[in-house]
């Protein structure tokens, strides 16, 4: 940063070191206030799999109710993860117990059940309390580009390397193709909350209403610092007031406001704020690939590597 190397000059110079350290809080605040961010440095690395369980490849994850879920096609385990005594996590499902190769797993607010996608099983539905599972829907495909998402107690399955969607009804298990389009081939992640939002392969976010690709328009992005392109994920569920888009490039978690409840089709989305990260962990951080944040919305969980990452916002 330009100030610090300024203010560096400065000790150079024999000036008050009490002072220019006041003085650099000072601008720090200013800058902060200004762009609308709130620096954060409090990074939890509550597990590295990989140690823990060599050979591992941890590609999806999400919190619930204190635990964190993770899936891992490579061992063919679910692991379940304490959020507040991390330690060694447990394997909550495994070959045994009747998964195949865990691909992708989400937890629904609707209907308070974790649902995992199965490259050779399809859709599980599952009670995170019991653990107790039900095989409910066929695979839609051999692929494993595969992400689930849930809307209104339904799951929504997205196959990256052929752009399509499909919507699996979480009660009877029926599946349908919901629609079809090429921004979805290679997406890094999606949400959604009767809009789809999507983070295509060039890390743009896209938006669809009613199954079709939608202009939208985000706000208020004086402050930004910088545009949201290249970004590599984004959280949204129908209960969440706000959009939040991970961009480890710019180390930060940028949080957009949506339209009041009923108003899906505006197109303004209002940029709120931004966390950026200021940690000592800046790798860590900037290698992660996937942000779920917590119920409370007070805790973003990242996955990078097989580092599993817990940053208090």
């Amino acid at each position: 940063m330009a100030t610090r190397s300024l203010i560096s000059r400065a000790y150079a110079l024999n000036v008050d070191r009490n002072r220019v350290n006041e003085l650099h809080s000072e601008v720090l605040s200013i800058f902060y206030s200004i762009n609308d961010i709130t620096p954060i440095n409090h990074l939890t690395i509550l597990s590295d799999i990989g140690i823990i369980h060599p050979g591992s490849n941890i590609i999806s994850l999400v919190s619930n109710n204190g635990y964190i879920y993770l899936t891992d096609p490579n061992l063919q385990y679910v692991y379940k993860l304490s959020d507040s005594a991390p330690g060694t996590p447990t394997i909550f499902k495994s070959l045994k117990s009747g998964i195949s190769i865990p691909l992708s797993i989400v937890y629904s607010y609707n209907a308070q059940r974790l649902f995992l996608y199965d490259l050779n099983k399809g859709v599980f539905r599952i009670n995170p309390i019991s653990g107790s599972m039900t095989n409910i829907a066929s695979p839609i495909s051999s692929s494993r580009n595969i992400q689930i998402q849930t809307y209104m107690g339904n799951v929504y399955i997205l196959n990256t390397k052929n752009g399509n969607m499909y919507t699996v009804n979480s009660i009877n298990g029926s599946e349908s193709l919901a629609f079809h389009s090429n921004v979805l081939v290679g997406a890094k992640s999606f949400g959604i909350d009767g809009n789809i939002f999507v983070i295509d392969k060039s890390g743009n976010i896209k938006r669809f209403y009613a199954n079709t690709i939608t202009p939208f328009n985000i706000s208020n992005t004086k402050s930004m610092l910088y545009p949201l392109t290249n970004v590599e994920g984004l959280y949204d569920n129908q209960y969440s007031n706000y959009i939040y888009v991970f961009d480890p490039a710019h180390l930060r978690i940028v949080v957009l406001k949506k339209p009041a409840a009923g108003a899906l089709n505006t197109i303004n989305y209002a940029f709120t704020k931004q966390y950026m990260y200021t940690g000592s962990h800046t790798n860590l951080f900037k290698k992660a690939t996937q942000m779920y944040i917590s119920s409370n919305g007070k805790s973003a969980y990242l996955l990078s590597g097989t580092d599993i990452l817990k940053v208090k916002i």
